[in-house]
């Protein structure tokens, strides 16, 4: 079994990207593209102390229900709004507990059955 986990430290940022890949034999090798399970999931931080001093303000909107986050690149009358769609999506008042239970233990879950398992993360 071949499993990469992050330190913990790693998911209190800004990303989480999660790559399962499904148990294979020598006869399943050929069909190896159609068995991945690639899942990306985002964490968004809340605005720290320097920040609010500063007086700045969020530019996020993370609904976890749509599982999406919303961008505003320019504040003001005619404010410019990207959406980014994601498997996960955990809001700025969101706990560690909340991104181990949704994205890491399922992947612990599958490795302990037998199948390969990579988690990235980044942040």
């Amino acid at each position: 079994l071949n499993i990469s986990v992050c330190p913990r430290k790693c998911f209190n940022n800004n990303f989480v990207i999660m790559s399962t890949t499904t148990k294979q034999t020598k006869v399943e090798v050929k069909e190896k593209e159609k068995n991945q399970n690639i899942q990306v999931a985002v964490r968004c931080r809340p605005i720290n102390s320097i920040e609010k001093k500063q007086g700045s303000c969020s530019i996020l909107n993370c609904d976890k229900g749509k599982r999406e986050v919303t961008v505003k690149e320019r504040v003001g009358i005619h404010p410019h709004i990207k959406t980014y769609n994601f498997d996960h999506v955990f809001p700025p008042d969101s706990q560690q507990i909340d991104v181990y239970k949704s994205v890491v233990m399922p992947v612990v879950e599958e490795v302990l059955a037998g199948y390969n398992c990579t988690i990235f993360a980044y942040g």
